[in-house]
């Protein structure tokens, strides 16, 4: 099996990071990424998504307050956030 040496890695976050946008996190979104950085479940998660899956994948609602909605498949290793625009989730990602 082929493998990336972890200096591309590194490499490539540095690239992603310099092209991060600037934006000032709001406090709604402060407390649902606080809330899933605590989540000892989440760690092996690999997927985060904007969108409700459709293949009728187990979910479970780990999070619902201030609009925001976290949806966790624990089966597949994903979660699905609803309520943010763009912006917030894109921070989201970046800060997961």
């Amino acid at each position: 099996m082929w493998e990336i040496p972890q200096t591309t890695f590194r490499c490539i976050s540095h690239l992603f990071n310099q092209f991060k946008p600037e934006y000032k996190m709001t406090e709604r979104l402060r407390k649902c990424l606080d809330f899933l950085q605590s989540q000892d479940r989440l760690g092996s998660f690999y997927g985060i998504y904007s969108d409700q899956n459709w293949i009728g994948d187990p979910t479970e609602t780990i999070y619902n307050a201030d609009g925001i909605i976290v949806d966790a498949c624990y089966s597949w290793g994903y979660i699905e956030v609803f309520g943010l625009d763009w912006e917030e989730f894109d921070e989201l990602w970046y800060c997961l």
